[in-house]
C-alpha cells in the first residue's frame, strides 16, 4: 500500500467515521436544555464573567469543559443546537482517536514489530489492522451507551476528558514509537524482537539502511515531542474530571502488554504520568481534606463551581455522601453499565439508584464477583493476543 492510497484510506474512514455519527445524532439538534444544563449553562451567570486569563477561573475540577461553555456563551453561540453541534463534534474527534489507536496497537500486534521505525514499510502495512480499527471506532461513534455524553450538553465533561484521555494515549504510543532504538529495530528486522544480550550492539551505516532507519529516523527516535503532548493531554483531562484518575494506570497496562517484552526497564517509561495519581487528588482535597471520611463544603465547593442548582443545594445544607458510602454506591452503576454495554436497552438518563452502606449487599458482592471474574479472563487471555485484555 502506497503512502498517498494510505493516505487516502485514511481521510476515507475518517469521513465514514463522521457520517455515521451525524445519521447517529442528527435528532439531537432540537433537544433544549435540560436537568443539569439549566443550572451549569443557560441560567449560570458565571459564564458571562468566565476570566480566560486568570488561572484562578480553572480550579475547579471541570474547569476546561466550563471554560468551552464560557467561550461559546460569551461569543454568542449560546443557543442549544450550537452546544449540540460541538458535542458531536467532539465525539466524532474521539472515534478518530479510537480508530487511530487501534490501528497503532493492531499493527503493532498482526505485524510483530510495526512500532519500530526500522522495520520496511512492507512489515508495517495499515491494511491487516485497518479493518479491526474501523469496526472499533464505528462501534465506539455508534453505540447507545454515548448518548447521554453527546445529547446532555452537561455531559461534554465526560466527552471532553475522554478526548484529552484518549490523546495522551495515542500520544504515548506514538512517543513509545520513537524511543526505540535502532539497535531494536535492526533486531526487529532480523527476527530476534526478545534478544537483549547485546544492547551495545554496534549499527553500521549499512545495517541502518537495510533495515529502513535513516539518520533522520535515528534522530526523531530521540525527541519528546509525544511525550510532551501526551502529559499535555493528561494534564488537560485531570483539568476536565475526575476520571483521568485511571489515566497512569491505562498507560501502564498498554507498556506491560505491548512494550514490556522488548525491554527490561519498560517500567521507567509510565513513570511521568504517575503524577496525576498525586496532581488529581491534591486538586480535589488538598492534604487536609484527603484523609477525611466525607468531603468537605470546600471540596464539593470546587467540584460544582457555576453549578446554580448545586449551590443552593450546598447553602440549604445537603451533606454529600461519605466516600465509603458513594464507592459503594457505584456498584449498582457498574453492573448497569456492563450490561448497556453489551446489551443496550433500557438506558435513562437517571437510572435512580439506591444508596447502599454495607459491603455485603447482594449489588457489591455481585459487582465484586464480576470485575475479579474480568480480572482472570483478561489475565489469561493476555496469551492469546495483548489486544484482548486490553479490551
Amino acid at each position: 500500500m502506497s503512502p498517498l492510497s494510505s493516505r487516502q484510506l485514511n481521510l476515507s474512514v475518517l469521513a465514514v467515521i463522521a457520517a455515521v455519527a451525524l445519521i447517529a445524532y442528527s435528532n439531537s439538534f432540537q433537544v433544549p436544555f435540560v436537568y443539569d444544563d439549566l443550572g451549569n449553562i443557560s441560567q449560570n451567570p458565571a459564564l458571562k464573567t468566565f476570566n480566560f486569563f486568570d488561572w484562578r477561573s480553572y480550579a475547579g475540577l471541570r474547569a476546561l469543559p466550563q471554560a468551552s461553555f464560557a467561550l461559546q456563551t460569551q461569543f454568542g453561540f449560546s443557543e442549544p443546537w450550537h452546544f449540540h453541534a460541538i458535542n458531536l463534534a467532539i465525539h466524532i474527534v474521539n472515534a478518530w482517536l479510537v480508530y487511530w489507536l487501534c490501528l497503532l496497537l493492531g499493527r503493532h500486534f498482526i505485524a510483530g514489530a510495526s512500532l519500530t521505525p526500522g522495520v520496511s514499510p512492507a512489515a508495517v502495512s495499515p491494511a491487516p489492522a485497518f479493518l479491526p480499527a474501523l469496526f472499533a471506532a464505528l462501534i465506539f461513534v455508534a453505540h447507545p451507551i454515548a448518548t447521554e455524553a453527546v445529547t446532555y450538553i452537561v455531559q461534554r465533561t465526560v466527552s471532553l476528558t475522554t478526548l484529552f484521555y484518549l490523546l495522551a494515549v495515542v500520544s504515548y504510543v506514538q512517543w513509545r514509537r520513537a524511543s526505540l532504538t535502532p539497535n531494536f529495530a535492526r533486531r526487529a528486522t532480523l527476527g530476534r524482537l526478545g534478544d537483549d544480550s547485546n544492547p551495545n550492539l554496534a549499527l553500521p551505516a549499512e545495517a541502518l539502511a537495510e533495515a529502513g532507519v535513516s539518520p533522520a529516523a535515528v534522530k526523531e527516535a530521540r525527541h519528546l515531542a509525544w511525550l510532551a503532548l501526551s502529559l499535555l493531554a493528561a494534564l488537560a483531562a485531570a483539568h476536565s474530571k475526575q476520571i483521568a484518575i485511571t489515566l497512569p494506570f491505562v498507560i501502564l497496562l498498554i507498556e506491560m502488554l505491548f512494550f514490556a517484552r522488548r525491554s527490561k526497564r519498560w517500567w521507567i517509561y509510565p513513570l511521568p504520568f504517575l503524577l496525576v495519581l498525586v496532581y488529581l487528588p491534591y486538586r480535589m482535597f488538598g492534604l487536609p481534606d484527603f484523609f477525611a471520611s466525607t468531603p468537605s463544603a470546600q471540596t464539593v465547593a470546587l467540584d460544582v463551581t457555576g453549578n446554580v442548582d448545586a449551590a443552593a443545594a450546598m447553602a440549604a445544607g445537603v451533606q454529600p455522601l461519605s466516600r465509603g458510602t458513594y464507592f459503594l454506591t457505584q456498584s449498582g452503576v457498574l453492573l448497569t453499565y456492563l450490561k448497556l454495554l453489551t446489551f443496550p436497552a433500557g438506558q435513562s438518563i437517571d437510572h435512580g439508584y439506591a444508596v447502599i452502606e454495607s459491603p455485603y449487599t447482594f449489588v457489591v458482592l455481585t459487582a465484586g464477583f464480576v470485575v475479579v471474574l474480568l480480572l482472570i479472563l483478561a489475565y489469561y487471555s493476555r496469551r492469546m493476543s495483548p489486544l484482548i485484555p486490553f479490551g
